[in-house]
């Protein structure tokens, strides 16, 4: 009968107990299993941020639709105000949409800003909002660099003014919040059903 040789690596190899090696297996699959639920997590985050976005700009969008039709009408711009008065106050989730004229700087609807040097706020691409407000001609996406929040800029066509629906980005985190609670239950389940 011939006899198994082994090398010294393989012996080192083929020694380890099957304990050690299960318990090797339980932790590889649990860093594997954590890393798929963050990236998960992580994903669901751009979800829900795009999401956010959308429902602000068609929210722009809607109001400019409005304020067009208002501002055609005799006393439109104190329609205006009165309508975007009502829609802000109505708002559970403190966003809200304001309009602002280009040329004239009048701001109407905003719950703190009344006039066009008020929106002097530093964004997070470095430019001042006010300056992209009148560098801008079409529609685009800020985010504030000082509170976190986010808006969308709609030209009011045939105006002057742009509407801008601007919304916390509390509201996309709190989803993300929860969301993270809830990978870490079930991360902890599968752990401790494991064992």
């Amino acid at each position: 009968m011939s006899q198994m040789i082994f090398k010294p690596w393989e012996k080192a190899i083929s020694n380890i107990k099957l304990v050690p090696k299960l318990v090797l297996l339980m932790v590889f699959s649990t860093v594997l299993l954590s890393a798929k639920q963050l990236w998960d997590a992580n994903t669901f985050r751009d979800s829900v941020t795009q999401v956010t976005e959308s429902n602000s700009r068609s929210l722009a969008v809607r109001s400019a639709e409005l304020s067009r039709e208002l501002l055609a009408q005799p006393d439109g711009k104190i329609l205006l105000e009165r309508v975007l008065n009502a829609e802000n106050a109505t708002s559970q989730e403190n966003d809200y949409v304001f309009m602002v004229n280009k040329n004239s700087g009048e701001v109407l609807g905003h719950p703190r800003i009344a006039d066009f040097d008020g929106l002097n706020l530093p964004l997070e691409n470095g430019n001042m909002l006010s300056e992209q407000l009148r560098n801008e001609s079409g529609e685009f996406i800020y985010h504030l660099q000082s509170e976190a929040r986010h808006g969308i800029v709609v030209p009011v066509s045939g105006t002057d003014w742009v509407s801008i629906a601007s919304t916390p980005d509390s509201a996309a985190s709190n989803y993300y919040q929860a969301y993270l609670t809830q990978v870490v239950w079930q991360t902890l389940a599968m752990i401790v059903a494991s064992w």
